[in-house]
């Protein structure tokens, strides 16, 4: 499997695949990235769900979520060092609002997600 797979993978919520991402220097990343087509680096509510289903059945997962929605909403792994963001746009605007929630896991304010508050975002996502 190829670097290109794994940014495929992880752009359609494959937690694991961040392991591989994060185990290439960013040069690299962009690289795969730029060998997918627009419609293969788009997020979707599906991958989204996934990742949410993910949570709410591994609550102890949140740090891996998170650094997933971060890398799906900045474009980049945070520990990469100066970089350049690859291009991962949102199907809509509730892929990019459930995105940013799942961001904030783990912030001193809005770090966790309630069981109702995880139930609405599937929700969200299943529609």
């Amino acid at each position: 499997m190829d670097l290109s797979d794994h940014l495929r993978n992880a752009i359609q919520g494959d937690l694991s695949a961040l392991d591989a991402l994060k185990a290439q220097p960013f040069s690299e990343t962009a690289k795969a990235a730029a060998q997918l087509s627009g419609n293969e680096r788009t997020l979707r509510k599906q991958a989204v769900l996934k990742v949410l289903t993910y949570l709410r059945s591994r609550p102890e997962s949140s740090g891996i979520v998170q650094a997933w929605a971060s890398f799906m909403k900045r474009g980049y792994i945070s520990s990469a060092g100066p970089i350049r963001a690859i291009s991962i746009p949102f199907e809509d605007d509730g892929v990019g609002e459930v995105v940013s929630r799942l961001e904030e896991l783990g912030d001193e304010i809005d770090g966790v997600i309630s069981e109702a508050e995880l139930s609405s975002l599937i929700k969200a996502m299943s529609a």
